[in-house]
């Protein structure tokens, strides 16, 4: 969907981890989110409204590969009592009611299309009808780069720091929605 501050007062930067392995013990069907981060930005000013951070409980593989822990400094513990996917949901949506002018923001599509699988899967609505902004390859294109950037090269390129630490949900989102004025 092309930006457009206009239509849109806020975007929901968001950024997802999901169960993965490095040895193909997860099919493409298998894989599901495990936590969530987002930050509610105010397009006119670029501030941010609130955060949001929450772990999932997964439901089709229930344990997290050494491989998925060591990439996105998730533990067991961390998944084993959080709440469903659908419950986690209900959360984010109720604190949305009030931004109904917003639209999902990502780099690049996995966590949109993530998202939708995880809805389908739960037969939960798809919370998301306003559409998906690509920050990734909205940056190149503002940027006038042809080549796609990691959120921290695309930090890099525009001389900011990248906060906390990478594949983590929270620190993702965080640093992608820095990105928000050199996407638009």
């Amino acid at each position: 969907m092309k930006p457009s501050k206009n239509t849109f007062t806020h975007a929901l930067v968001i950024d997802l981890e999901a169960t993965c392995c490095n040895r193909g013990s997860l099919n493409k069907d298998t894989i599901e989110i495990i936590e969530i981060g987002a930050f509610l930005v105010e397009l006119k000013s670029f501030t941010t409204c609130f955060d949001f951070h929450q772990y999932v409980q997964p439901v089709k593989s229930t344990t997290i590969t050494s491989f998925c822990s060591r990439l996105t400094g998730i533990q067991q513990a961390d998944v084993e009592n959080a709440p469903y996917f659908p419950q986690i949901v209900e959360e984010l949506t109720l604190k949305l009611q009030a931004y109904p002018q917003t639209v999902f923001a990502n780099w690049s599509n996995f966590d949109w299309r993530q998202f939708q699988k995880d809805c389908q899967y739960h037969q939960i609505e798809f919370p998301f009808q306003n559409g998906c902004w690509d920050l990734q390859k909205l940056f190149c294109k503002k940027q006038k780069h042809k080549q796609l950037y990691s959120v921290k090269g695309a930090l890099e390129m525009v001389k900011l720091e990248f906060e906390g630490r990478e594949h983590s949900a929270y620190y993702d989102a965080c640093n992608t929605a820095k990105l928000l004025p050199y996407c638009l």
